[in-house]
């Protein structure tokens, strides 16, 4: 019974290890950093060879999104409706990275873009990961 009661305690001194680890990482990791980690998983499971893309272009996607992420969250705060998340400025950039996966792969397959999303094929020209 004793060494039941050591096993569960372990267990969940690890889940709380784990939890509190997670929450320290979100508040110290740049957002830069773990966007661009989290663009580079979203694009690996679409299929996208990521070593085609050099880090300096995914930075200024990245870059990008947290601009755009940081104004919907801003005008989100001045309005008095909406959704919790949506003044969350890490939470829109997520959406946004999440959105802006399948357009790089589209870029990449040779689709174009709606006039709205060209500056990430802009991105993409210009770091030479497709030709204009």
């Amino acid at each position: 019974m004793n060494a039941v009661l050591w096993v569960v305690a372990g267990i969940a001194v690890l889940l709380f290890g784990w939890w509190a680890l997670k929450i320290l990482m979100s508040l110290t990791v740049p957002p830069e950093v773990s966007g661009r980690a989290f663009l580079k998983q979203q694009l690996k499971r679409r299929g996208v060879d990521v070593a085609r893309i050099p880090d300096r272009a995914i930075d200024e996607i990245v870059q990008h999104c947290l601009s755009a992420a940081k104004g919907i969250a801003m005008m989100n705060q001045l309005s008095s409706h909406g959704r919790p998340d949506d003044k969350n400025w890490r939470a829109n950039l997520v959406r946004q990275l999440e959105a802006h996966a399948p357009l790089v792969q589209s870029i990449m397959n040779g689709e174009r873009p709606s006039l709205a999303d060209s500056k990430i094929r802009e991105i993409l020209i210009r770091n030479g990961v497709v030709n204009s």
